[in-house]
């Protein structure tokens, strides 16, 4: 709004003339005022900074309402590799004694070497699986950590 008020002000001069015969002083004193009743470029402006300050208050609701979903969606799937990871604890243990038990009807003739292996490489395929998890949990949680802090 400071386009459409009027513009005020004052100044001063003091000159010293000197000629041949004679040295004199001059001053002038005065008060200016410009106002720029119909200047193109002021119309519209007041309006136009009020349509970017109402865009930008837009864009931080939207951005707010996205890391709003972001979080809920990360949270969601924190919980769900957070029961991956337990599910895989518990067939863990059971492979374990899986490959106790192979090996005890290995060595008693039972089960032939690629049954064993076999077993060994289900553990394998556990093991990859579990670091894919907790790799991914890890992940999660730093993207978390970064948007709530």
């Amino acid at each position: 709004m400071a386009r459409f008020r009027p513009r005020v002000g004052l100044f001063a001069q003091n000159q010293i003339y000197s000629g041949a015969r004679e040295t004199d002083m001059a001053q002038m004193i005065g008060v200016y005022v410009a106002w720029d009743l119909f200047n193109s470029d002021s119309f519209g402006r007041d309006s136009e900074a009020a349509m970017k300050a109402k865009a930008q208050h837009q864009k931080l609701t939207a951005f707010q309402r996205e890391e709003g979903i972001a979080v809920k969606e990360l949270l969601a799937t924190r919980s769900a590799l957070e029961k991956n990871m337990a599910i895989l604890e518990k067939s863990d243990s059971l492979l374990s004694e899986q490959i106790q038990n192979a090996l005890k009807l290995f060595n008693a003739g039972m089960i032939n070497a690629l049954q064993l292996t076999e077993v060994f490489n289900r553990r394998v395929d556990l093991i990859e699986n579990k670091v894919r998890v907790e790799n991914q949990y890890l992940l999660v949680s730093t993207q978390l950590f970064k948007i709530q802090n």
